[in-house]
């Protein structure tokens, strides 16, 4: 008999266990198709008096990010979760990436966790796209690779933070000559030049960790697959999943992405969004609010947030079936 394992994704303990319910003989042939590593499930089976800190949707605001830290002791037993969106909106995206990337040296990966965010995925798109040496050739059907990240990136604010400051005067100087491919082959290229790692470091962010009870993710997960989720998400899903889910889940989702005044109807609002259910969001749109939530979860207390200090987490606003559209997307 032949047996055909796919997309094993890093999971060695979920493929140990379906091995061992199969009765292999000499005659049998196992095969592994694709994708052995990558995207299995990522973090750790709850570490017992750890407190879990989570921010999201940080968008360039260096300032409101080393603000919302301020609470935070990163002990051996605490962990800083950050789900994605570091870039674009704010006036300093390279900051805020550079210092994450520092924090991640200092404290080691598995303290401070920095997931991937549609912005990052977008952001990657257009580095490949127009940074490496294939750029404005096209491809097997004939059609040249594009994308638009640098056209939605007003007056090059995020770009700019991402270079040197003599590289963004050279590219103000030869900017009027440039073709909309010459203008961003040149800005990725710059992009690279500036920081080589910058790129392999947000390519090897992951879109997801899991504690035993809980998944920190940027947007969300297929919660109709229940436990089967981390397989069978799509990329497109964990970084922006829209309209949110609400509901129950047998694990708590802590998301960001979409803006808490939607999800509780009042526009005035900006806080930690809790369904009443399993589902935390956290994106405070802080290109308005100006402000970054943090939310804290340890076994004893349960879920808090931080304003000007640390308060239980209530259910916010008018609950909504799953599915129903609520929020607006970051």
């Amino acid at each position: 008999m032949t047996y055909v394992m796919s997309d094993i994704h890093g999971c060695f303990r979920e493929y140990c266990e379906m091995l061992g319910k199969l009765a292999f003989s000499d005659s049998d042939t196992p095969y592994i198709v694709g994708d052995v590593v990558d995207r299995g499930p990522q973090g750790q089976e709850g570490v017992e008096g750890v407190t879990y800190f989570t921010i999201s949707d940080i968008h360039g605001y260096l300032d409101a990010l080393q603000t919302a830290l301020e609470p935070i002791d990163l002990s051996e037993d605490s962990r800083l979760i950050l789900l994605g969106d570091y870039i674009d909106y704010g006036p300093d995206s390279g900051g805020v990436l550079r210092y994450i990337r520092d924090l991640q040296r200092r404290y080691g990966p598995e303290r401070v966790i920095a997931l991937r965010g549609n912005h990052e995925d977008a952001f990657l798109e257009w580095l490949d796209t127009y940074g490496g040496s294939e750029a404005g050739q096209p491809d097997e059907y004939g059609l040249v690779p594009w994308s638009d990240w640098l056209d939605h990136d007003p007056g090059f604010g995020t770009f700019r933070t991402l270079i040197a400051p003599e590289q963004w005067a050279f590219f103000q100087k030869i900017l009027p000559t440039l073709s909309e491919d010459s203008r961003n082959m040149e800005a990725a290229r710059m992009v690279m030049a500036a920081d080589p790692e910058l790129a392999e470091w947000l390519r090897g962010l992951p879109y997801f960790y899991e504690t035993e009870g809980q998944i920190f993710v940027h947007a969300g997960i297929d919660e109709e697959s229940g436990d089967w989720w981390p397989w069978v998400t799509p990329e497109y899903t964990f970084t922006g999943q829209f309209p949110p889910e609400t509901g129950q889940f047998y694990k708590d989702i802590i998301a960001g992405h979409v803006g808490t005044s939607g999800l509780a109807g009042d526009p005035a609002y900006h806080g930690v969004f809790w369904d009443g259910q399993s589902h935390y969001y956290i994106d405070g749109s802080v290109q308005r609010s100006g402000r970054l939530n943090l939310l804290a979860w340890e076994e004893e207390r349960g879920y808090h947030q931080w304003d000007n200090g640390w308060k239980a987490v209530a259910a916010s606003g008018p609950r909504r079936s799953r599915g129903d559209e609520g929020g607006e997307e970051a």
